[in-house]
């Protein structure tokens, strides 16, 4: 089957996607659309969007979409079709040797581009096997740990997960592998579909909050610049009012002292007036007083002289004559 079901005109010209996927989706069955979807994963453009959607994935969704979706399925499918049967040998034993080396490379580390490359092959390490010729389902095949690639590792290159794609398209081609091979495929290109547009939705979601943030962080930073100048305008409107009041208190005191000074002024010129009328008024009553005083004792004087000169005419009359 091709990457795309229905052309509309000529041989490279396909029908929308929209609409193959509703062909495909309406009118295929099961087998049929996971052939469908892996002809178009198995394609050139299909492994450029592979690559890109993997490339969303955080390098620990990357291992763990490794080990669970490829790593752990095609051990478990090769382990299981390397078996004696009728004498003969159902999976090839290069192919399985290819199979489980490529997986332990990346498994531990190591770099399934590098082999291409003369460079990388002097500066990059390799993993080392040992073998044995028995029949057993690992064909005695063992992973020989060295420093630095002993344990599984935290990232896997996007170009070596291609390529191991291609390694597994390439080498699983027999009719009787490639239906497991596909349906193990088809679930992990699914996976990494949903999860890559759950990362960019997220990407997206984070740029969108950052380009918020950084507005918000600019309007604040606008905002607190204009309520700073604001602030300052009002402080300095505010020092000159308090000036200009505090220049009017002042005067307005000083008219207000220069009034009570000259009230005060008054006052004790009235009261000047007043005690010195007064003073005026009881010198003249004192005057007026000793002056009736002295009057009534010129008075007084004469009556008790008039009473002492009829006393004594009184006494002459009484005294009787001495013969």
């Amino acid at each position: 089957m091709t990457a795309n079901l229905v052309y509309a005109s000529g041989s490279q010209r396909t029908l929308p996607h929209d609409l193959q996927r509703h062909i495909t989706t309406k009118y295929l069955n099961k087998e049929e659309r996971i052939q469908d979807a892996i002809a178009k994963f198995n394609s050139t453009s299909g492994r450029e969007k592979f690559k890109k959607n993997l490339s969303l994935l955080p390098p620990d969704t990357r291992v763990n979409l490794f080990v669970n979706g490829i790593y752990n399925k095609f051990n478990k499918l090769v382990e299981n079709t390397y078996v004696i049967v009728h004498g003969g040998i159902t999976m090839p034993r290069y192919i399985h040797q290819i199979v489980r080396v490529s997986l332990d490379t990346i498994y531990y580390g190591f770099r399934l581009g590098c082999s291409g490359n003369p460079n990388l092959r002097r500066t990059q390490k390799t993993p080392s096997f040992t073998m044995c010729l028995s029949n057993t389902s690992d064909m005695g095949m063992k992973y020989c740990p060295i420093e630095g690639h002993s344990e599984l590792t935290d990232n896997i290159h996007v170009t070596d997960f291609a390529k191991l794609i291609r390694i597994l398209f390439k080498v699983l081609k027999s009719p009787k592998f490639t239906e497991e091979r596909n349906k193990i495929l088809y679930d992990f290109a699914l996976i990494v579909q949903i999860l890559a547009t759950k990362y960019t939705k997220l990407k997206e979601q984070k740029q969108k909050d950052q380009l918020a943030a950084k507005e918000k962080a600019q309007k604040d930073k606008l905002a607190a610049k204009e309520k700073a100048q604001k602030d300052k305008l009002a402080a300095k409107e505010k020092a000159q009012k308090d000036k200009l009041a505090a220049k009017e208190k002042a005067q307005t005191d000083k008219l207000a002292a220069k009034e009570k000074a000259h009230k005060d002024k008054l006052v004790a010129k009235e009261k000047a007036q007043k005690d010195k009328l007064a003073a005026k008024e009881k010198a003249q009553t004192d005057k007026l007083a000793a002056k009736e005083k002295a009057k009534q004792e010129k008075i007084n004087q004469k009556r008790e002289l008039l009473e002492m000169r009829m006393q004594e005419k009184k006494v002459k009359k009484t005294k009787p004559i001495i013969m």
